[in-house]
């Protein structure tokens, strides 16, 4: 089990770029963490309506407390699946 829970995604850094000088959009990097330690760093997304960022985290801190709560790899959603629901939000909402 232990070998398993290091690809579970349990946490998550949001970096926010606040040097824009439109204030109603941001640009913001993700790394995903598993176990407190990086397992990936997303490609920067910029010029995302600042609205978006809210419900980002609401939806990252809902992930993520799932994945940590759930103690099977098979039971937990992946970073796959993760990453194609934010790309859904901030481009398609």
């Amino acid at each position: 089990m232990e070998g398993s829970n290091k690809k579970i995604i349990t946490s998550y850094l949001l970096c926010v770029d606040k040097n824009r000088e439109d204030k109603k959009l941001v640009d913001f990097t993700i790394v995903f963490l598993t176990n407190g330690n990086e397992f990936v760093k997303k490609t920067k997304y910029k010029k995302v309506e600042k609205w978006k960022l809210k419900k980002l985290k609401e939806m990252l801190d809902d992930y993520t407390s799932y994945n940590r709560k759930t103690g099977e790899l098979c039971r937990t959603l992946s970073f796959e699946t993760i990453v194609y629901q934010i790309d859904n939000l901030i481009y398609n909402d």
